[in-house]
């Protein structure tokens, strides 16, 4: 099976929403405005971090409303995590820069661990560490943001405190989720996904290994399912995502498919499909 990329193919550039720069760019505003705003809010609060409050609406506010700011700033967070351990198999197996690529090893593609969680101990490297310990440093924020305002009641309205460490962990928990989506940005410039769909179910991924030559590959797992696919394969397999030629019986051209196959063989020559 050979590939081709000069003809007029519909492009694979299909990227979540999340990971788009415009939803980018948003979250790095909203979470830089929120470690912004909790310094802002605690340098204003002077010595003794109190403010005198004599609204009631003044006073729910500050009450429910940075929880529930927390609380939509960590879903917001989780789900760009998500997305790019979900993206980072495809990445690596498409064609980036319009030049046909061999493909990615096996241990970061089809044979890594990327659902629901990437584990660390199959799939290593910076970027799941890295990602690993935001999402650790993240999940702290909606009990910060809960613990860092205090209001008592006094005969003329409310006094409401500015906890210092609350907010100091807060400042550099929303830095380093703003740094993190500026990394995902970085690592994500000008690079394809070599999807043309978003692979949610079954079935789409099914589509995927369906017309190329990639099921022998994983034959091993049928009666050795206690063993992880990284162990089974060797690392001098390949796999690619994008369009591929296949040449059919009987047909003087071969027919364009698209989906995962494999551009090396466990002996280092290169695959062909014949059907």
């Amino acid at each position: 099976m050979a590939w081709s990329n000069d003809r007029n193919l519909p492009p694979l550039d299909f990227w979540p929403t999340t990971l788009k720069w415009q939803a980018t760019t948003l979250l790095t505003i909203l979470y830089t405005g929120s470690a912004v705003g909790i310094l802002a809010l605690w340098l204003k609060a002077g010595s003794d971090g109190q403010y005198r409050l004599s609204s009631e609406n003044v006073r729910m506010i500050s009450r429910y409303f940075p929880s529930a700011l927390g609380t939509v700033n960590v879903v917001l967070f989780r789900q760009v995590v998500r997305e790019f351990i979900r993206m980072k198999p495809f990445v690596a197996m498409a064609d980036q820069g319009g030049k046909t690529r061999s493909g990615a090893l096996p241990w970061k593609s089809v044979s890594g661990a990327f659902f629901p969680w990437q584990d660390v101990s199959i799939t290593p490297g910076a970027s799941s560490f890295f990602s690993l310990f935001c999402q650790f440093a993240a999940s702290f924020i909606v009990s910060l943001k809960v613990a860092l305002l205090a209001s008592d009641e006094t005969d003329t309205g409310w006094i409401l405190t500015v906890r210092f460490w609350p907010a100091f962990f807060l400042i550099i928990g929303h830095v380093v989720m703003a740094v993190y989506i500026l990394w995902v940005a970085w690592v994500h410039r000008g690079k394809s996904t070599g999807l043309r769909w978003d692979p949610i179910t079954i079935a789409d991924y099914c589509s995927l290994f369906a017309q190329c030559n990639v099921a022998g590959y994983f034959a091993p797992l049928e009666l050795q399912h206690d063993m992880s696919a990284k162990k089974l394969m060797s690392e001098d397999h390949r796999f690619r995502l994008g369009y591929w030629e296949k040449e059919v019986p009987g047909s003087p051209q071969p027919k364009i498919v698209y989906g995962i196959g494999t551009t090396w063989d466990a002996e280092g020559i290169s695959a062909k499909l014949l059907v």
